[in-house]
């Protein structure tokens, strides 16, 4: 099930699409999907069919939309072999979701901005999707700006001491090329509560705000964060900021953050 579904698998492209002003609402079905790759979204760019300069999906807009109640909100995914190019999320508004708010992978002049991401809740113990996330990108996304973004409420309330929740989730996967390089400028966002309540303190990563990981030894990441904003309102154990680097040139500039506990921005209800 999909609000709307764009596929390109390598005979020609899905390019130079808007999607914006829609409103998108899976709430009476929000518990009757699994994990895996190919679960709900509310929009969904897919350039995964076949390893093609043909398979991508550039230059699309999504914005000003409203999504609730899937487990997936938006994504464009590339493939290994050619990223997706300048797509922009925008102005979005996304809300009760169960996997992620927002995800790209194997992309390349990505823009996050704008966007107000609340709710995003696993309940149960799901195997398949690891890295329950405000904003996720994986797998070689280069040149990404995100900005601007208010997460809040991004929740594990299962008990595996595996699972990963992440208001960020910056990560650079494992493509074997090492011309690749995953690259992201990330400021003036907002995050707010995240946590794990019910998973035991050994494994203190559980719930971080901003996550720097999945990075793979055969891709180097590079990343600017600066002038972002870290609320925990939550007792369970955090991190505000995880990194779990293997390339020897993995480099992160991280300038004028905020960090708080136990205070109350109110920004989303």
């Amino acid at each position: 099930s999909y609000g709307v579904h764009f596929r390109s698998t390598g005979q020609a492209a899905c390019n130079n699409n808007a999607v914006i002003n829609c409103n998108f609402d899976f709430s009476q079905r929000r518990n009757t999907e699994s994990a895996g790759n190919n679960i709900p979204h509310a929009v969904y760019f897919n350039a995964t069919g076949a390893n093609s300069i043909f398979c991508v999906a550039n230059n699309n807009i999504i914005s000003n939309n409203s999504v609730a109640g899937f487990p997936r909100g938006l994504a464009v995914r590339g493939n290994a072999f050619q990223r997706s190019d300048n797509n922009i999320f925008a102005n979005n508004k996304i809300f009760d979701v169960t996997v992620s708010g927002i995800r790209i992978e194997n992309t390349i002049n990505t823009y996050i901005y704008g966007n107000e991401i609340g709710n995003v809740t696993l309940t149960g113990n799901i195997s398949g999707d690891n890295g329950y996330a405000g904003i996720r990108t994986a797998s070689a996304t280069g040149n990404t700006y995100i900005y601007n973004n208010k997460i809040s409420n991004v929740s594990y309330l299962g008990t595996l001491s595996n699972y990963r929740v992440n208001g960020l989730s910056l990560g650079s996967g494992s493509v074997a090329n090492s011309n690749i390089t995953a690259t992201g400028y990330v400021f003036n966002n907002i995050i707010s509560n995240i946590q794990a309540p019910n998973v035991v303190a050994t494994n203190l990563y559980t719930a971080t705000y901003l996550a720097i990981s999945d990075l793979g030894s055969f891709t180097a990441a590079f990343y600017k964060i600066f002038n972002n904003t870290f609320y925990n309102e939550a007792n369970a154990p955090f991190f505000f900021i995880y990194s779990n680097g293997l390339h020897p040139n993995n480099a992160f500039e991280l300038r004028n953050n905020i960090m708080m506990v136990n205070t109350a921005p109110g920004y989303v209800n």
